[in-house]
């Protein structure tokens, strides 16, 4: 329907013009319907989506009969403005078409000059767009999102782009390839002032202008000379300081624990209060605080911390490889090494591999496709851990088939689908791992499903309160469970939230950190004060299940229940990450590629 409203209009405007002008005899028709239909159709889409504000306009859904007659009425109206400036241009005295064909040289440097805005004004467009949407992300993550599949982004995240970024770069592209490369001399009654090839040249100087700039602001914003930098230094920490699991005697307990992790999306300590060590007006996480006071936290010197971010552990895919393998994800040097393929880090042992071993059941519920950022090909090729994604959500007929909220289900589903899970996983005489990933705190502003209560003003912090007393209502339930005694349960923030305007007033020298809880775990604890990194939590929570691990460390991690230093208590911060950031020939080579 919505390109049946835009040959309309593109046929109408055409129409008009034949009946209406008299110089159209011998003109290519099919061309002046074109031209109209692309140039009416994209200036009204643009004056509906910048001036007047209307979203959703390349969602075919959008244009019922209703809203379909209101376009076509309105780009008529922008038809006939359009038609009676072309009028005014053909028949000014101050345009002239040139009649002179083209040199081949003229071609190739009107040719360089549409390349270099085009390159230009994407740069420009897309560098604003995810600087205005993540803020200052990490130059791994940038790169990781072009060397792994992106397929099952959130519905109102890939509308935005379409909505604002594509349109606004289609538009601009147009009226400067217009501009660059139509036939005409601007002149005037003696002389000629902006002749043709002055035209031209102005173009190319833009063009080049505009590359440069929009380089520079690339490089900049998206941290692209931190990518020029890890792949040019090198560094042995990793091989240095990498305890392969496949190379120590990991113990499991007599009576193997089942484990419950549930990584939450965006799940900070800042959302507490001052007195907690949060930077927020009201706990926006009371209950999860009285949850805390069961089990064990870990802060390196505040009520409630957490880890710190260190290099390839900031967005969702990234933590959930330094938690379970005790790695970081690095820049690939291979465009398949993330899952485009059939494999993700194949030389790593991870948390999946060793809980196979042992003949644990695991399951991961996910309300996304799992095939967004390879997490599917990372849980399908290490272990035997199946999945309850959106798209298997569908197929077991679990939700409709056009049911789609959010990223694909929400949280609530989500619970309701591992109490299922739970109830059947229990039922067997095997030791199982469940992992969870919620979804309703994810940037922007996070969804509000109907049960969310609006006791603030701010929208993502009436959802952050509403998904801690979900996620702690679910864990009062798995406590009345029969299975409990045996059960560990991990809660874990994925990753510092990516929500920039939630975070735009906070404290420069503010430390964020996510939230981490241990609940009903086997281990005893000598100390809660400890300064670590996401990797940390590899051989922790396999210790809190029981395993017996020789020397307290896995992977890059150490065991955060025993007296051993982490690397960052070692080394400190700043060398942690920087030696992580710098090019591994030990981790690309037996880590990240098959062999």
């Amino acid at each position: 329907m919505m390109f049946i409203n835009f040959l309309l209009v593109g046929t109408f405007a055409t129409l008009a013009e034949l009946r209406c002008s008299s110089t159209l005899h011998g003109k290519n028709k099919t061309f002046i319907f074109l031209q109209n239909t692309v140039f009416i159709n994209l200036f009204s889409l643009f004056l509906l989506r910048f001036v007047l504000q209307k979203d959703h306009l390349f969602l075919n859904a959008t244009y019922t009969m209703t809203y379909s007659v209101k376009y076509v009425l309105f780009a008529m109206v922008i038809a006939l403005g359009f038609l009676f400036m072309k009028y005014q241009i053909h028949h000014s005295a101050h345009l002239k078409e040139c009649k002179k064909p083209r040199t081949k040289s003229e071609r190739r440097w009107l040719i360089a000059d549409s390349v270099m805005f085009l390159i230009g004004w994407f740069l420009l467009i897309g560098t604003d767009w995810f600087h205005h949407f993540f803020g200052s992300i990490a130059s791994e993550q940038f790169m990781f999102n072009f060397t792994s599949p992106v397929s099952g982004a959130a519905h109102d995240l890939l509308i935005d782009v379409v909505d604002t970024q594509i349109l606004l770069y289609v538009t601009g592209a147009v009226v400067f390839l217009t501009f660059l490369w139509a036939p005409v001399h601007v002149v005037n009654k003696y002389r000629t002032p902006l002749p043709n090839g002055r035209i031209r040249k102005i173009g190319g100087v833009i063009a080049a202008f505009l590359l440069f700039i929009s380089s520079i602001y690339a490089i900049s914003t998206l941290r692209l000379d931190e990518v020029i930098h890890s792949l040019t230094s090198k560094s042995s920490y990793i091989e240095d300081n990498y305890v392969a699991p496949d190379s120590v005697a990991l113990t499991f307990p007599k009576e193997k624990r089942n484990l419950v992790h549930i990584y939450l999306e965006s799940m900070e300590n800042s959302y507490l209060d001052a007195s907690l060590g949060g930077n927020s007006e009201h706990n926006l996480l009371p209950d999860l605080t009285t949850l805390a006071q069961e089990g064990i936290h870990f802060s390196e010197n505040k009520p409630f911390g957490g880890p710190y971010q260190t290099y390839g552990s900031s967005w969702t895919m990234a933590s959930i490889v330094n938690m379970t393998a005790g790695l970081p994800i690095k820049i690939a040097t291979d465009a398949n090494a993330y899952g485009k393929k059939d494999y993700f880090l194949p030389g790593a042992t991870t948390m999946s591999d060793i809980l196979t071993t042992a003949d644990y059941n695991q399951l991961l519920i996910v309300g996304s496709p799992a095939d967004f950022s390879g997490m599917s090909t990372y849980y399908q090729t290490h272990g035997n851990t199946q999945i309850l994604d959106y798209q298997r959500a569908k197929e077991t007929q679990r939700i409709p088939e056009e049911y789609y909220t959010w990223w694909g289900f929400e949280d609530q589903k989500l619970f309701q689908f591992a109490k299922e899970e739970l109830t059947r996983l229990s039922g067997s005489d095997q030791p199982f791992a469940l992992t969870l990933q919620t979804m309703d705190t994810h940037f922007p502003d996070g969804y509000v499903d109907p049960h969310t209560p609006t006791k603030y003003e701010n929208q993502y912090a009436n959802v952050v309160a509403h998904s801690q007393k979900q996620v702690t209502d679910f864990v009062r339930w798995m406590q009345k469970q029969p299975f409990y005694k045996d059960t560990t349960i991990v809660l874990t923030g994925d990753h510092l939230s990516m929500d920039k305007a939630y975070f735009d007033q906070f404290p420069k020298d503010y430390q964020r950190s996510t939230f981490n809880l241990i609940l009903n775990g086997a281990t005893s604890v000598k100390t809660t004060k400890r300064a670590f990194a996401p990797f940390d939590y590899f051989p922790t929570i396999l210790a809190s299940i029981g395993m017996d691990i020789p020397n307290h460390r896995l992977g890059l991690g150490t065991d955060l229940t025993s007296t051993v230093p982490t690397l960052i208590e070692r080394d400190g911060f700043k060398k942690v990450h920087l030696e992580l950031a710098k090019k591994s020939n030990f981790y690309n080579q037996e880590l990240l590629t098959s062999h």
